[in-house]
This record gives C-alpha cells, structure tokens and sequence, in this order.
C-alpha cells in the first residue's frame, strides 16, 4: 500500500529506512566535565561515544573497538605522556582512524607535526558544539577519501 492507501504497483517495494548505525567516536581527554559534554553533543548527533579518562584507557579502548571506531578525539595534554604516545599507538593499528586534536594553548612545533603526521583537525578549548560536529564528520571525510 502507499502513503494515500492504494494499492502499491507490481514490482514496487516500499522504501523503509534502516535505523542507523552510531558511528563510534573514541573521546580521550582527563577533564571530566569536557569528556561527558562532548559525549553527550556527539550522542545527540547520532554517534556512540567510547570515552578514556587517561591515554592508557583510550588505547586499551581502541584496541577492542578497533574495527567500528573510525575518530578519535584526543586531548593534546592527556595523561600520562599526551596525546603522542596514543595517537602513534592507533597509527601503528589503523591508519584508517579520522583524528580531531584538542588543546587549551596554541600548537607546539611538535604538536603541530603529530597533527600533520596524522593530517587531523585541531581544535582550540573552549570550542562549541557545533565545532565539535564539524570537525568529526571532516576527519570521516578525510579517512574515507
């Protein structure tokens, strides 16, 4: 039957929409606050948000949801080590993981080539919500080109 209660012609399929799979995003970063705001930005946009207080936790959590996480968000100061030591820890598993750098200070020149070694967006604390968004979906784009 269509919307209007006809009858639907011969060879027609109705089309249903498949409810979406949440796209996990790894959300690294030791402020408490900021890890369950962007947990709940990201959920209310449709991602599932595995989130690591430590940079430990976030590679311990990568390496069980290697195969669905295709973002990770990492705090540049994350403990222990920063975000170095996690980011080349996801590059050496996966080199197909979108990355979105976050940090309160302007980029160090170390900073700065593990964000270009890694060609992922930097976001500078406090950004808003809708940054967020943005720079998750491009660093999807950019993994998927």
């Amino acid at each position: 039957m269509t919307s209007s209660g006809e009858a639907a012609p011969a060879g027609y399929a109705a089309r249903v929409p498949a409810d979406p799979v949440p796209t996990p995003v790894l959300v690294a970063d030791d402020e408490e606050q900021l890890l369950n705001l962007c947990g709940r930005v990201l959920g209310r946009h449709g991602y599932s948000v595995l989130p690591a207080r430590t940079g430990d936790e976030a590679i311990e959590l990568f390496d069980r949801h290697r195969a669905e996480i295709r973002v990770v968000v990492v705090d540049a100061t994350i403990s222990p080590g920063g975000a170095s030591p996690v980011l080349e820890a996801i590059a050496q598993k996966s080199q197909d993981v979108g990355v979105v750098f976050t940090g309160g200070d302007e980029l160090t020149a170390s900073s700065r080539d593990l964000l270009l070694a890694n060609e992922g967006i930097f976001l500078r604390k406090p950004f808003p919500a809708s940054a967020l968004i943005r720079a998750v979906e491009d660093s999807q784009i950019r993994e998927n080109s």
